[in-house]
């Protein structure tokens, strides 16, 4: 049972000798303490597992998930939808369409792991030097994606809580999906919409969902339990 950050390091030696691997399951303690998680699982000789690929480039093993940059793209139709006037209810959910794999290649060595040359050989070359990529296609329903009429002038604002930091090349890839989506949908970021951006991969995400939900935009994105549950804390109104 983890509290605080002090309960970490003895959890995780506790595992040492009785167990080979650690399933980590994300919330805002978890977040800020992401790379000292996988630092103390890795001397303890536990591959640590997660559910996102941002946790493997911060020395984690493996993940398997949704690829976020998809989910940003799909996010993009969602806020079309509700700055038109749907009703957040009544838009269907759409499960993710890409799931990836990634290995730290790094992380693996440290451990004294082995992976297969047969599924290496599958890895995205430009991932090989840290870790490898494999995109499984999901079949799940997509989301259209089709440019749409021109959206009336009126400025529009979203609030945007990202769980990086600014300058990490993860979180400025999902911006960059979200943004294209929005603007092959009609919505130009500084001509019919205003996007305010909290960026936090530590403890302040508390502190920037309630200074977005204090601007008061129509809809506020956001990627991950945590970060979810922070802004639900200031408001359950807005979508």
């Amino acid at each position: 049972d983890i509290r605080s950050a002090d309960d970490i390091a003895p959890a995780i030696k506790s595992l040492n000798g009785s167990t080979q691997a650690l399933y980590v399951c994300i919330d805002s303690l978890i977040v800020t303490n992401a790379r000292n998680i996988n630092a103390l699982a890795r001397d303890a000789h536990l591959a640590s597992l997660w559910a996102a690929r941002e946790y493997v480039r911060a020395d984690g093993f493996i993940s398997y998930g949704p690829n976020e940059v998809d989910q940003f793209r799909l996010a993009a139709d969602y806020t079309d939808k509700i700055l038109r006037g749907t009703r957040p209810a009544d838009i269907p959910v759409a499960q993710p369409t890409k799931i990836e794999l990634a290995i730290n290649l790094k992380t693996a060595k440290a451990l004294g792991l082995t992976i297969p040359e047969s599924f290496l050989l599958r890895a995205d070359d430009r991932m090989r030097r840290r870790e490898f990529i494999a995109r499984l296609g999901g079949a799940a329903a997509s989301l259209p994606f089709a440019a749409r009429a021109q959206q009336p002038e009126r400025v529009r604002r979203i609030g945007v809580l990202m769980g990086t930091e600014e300058n990490e090349p993860e979180g400025q890839s999902r911006i960059a999906a979200f943004r294209q989506g929005l603007r092959e949908l009609g919505w130009v970021d500084g001509r019919n919409i205003q996007i305010e951006y909290r960026w936090s991969s530590g403890p302040r995400q508390a502190a920037y969902a309630a200074e977005l939900v204090g601007i008061d935009p129509e809809v506020i994105v956001t990627n991950g339990t945590p970060f979810l549950d922070a802004v639900h804390k200031g408001t359950r109104s807005i979508p």
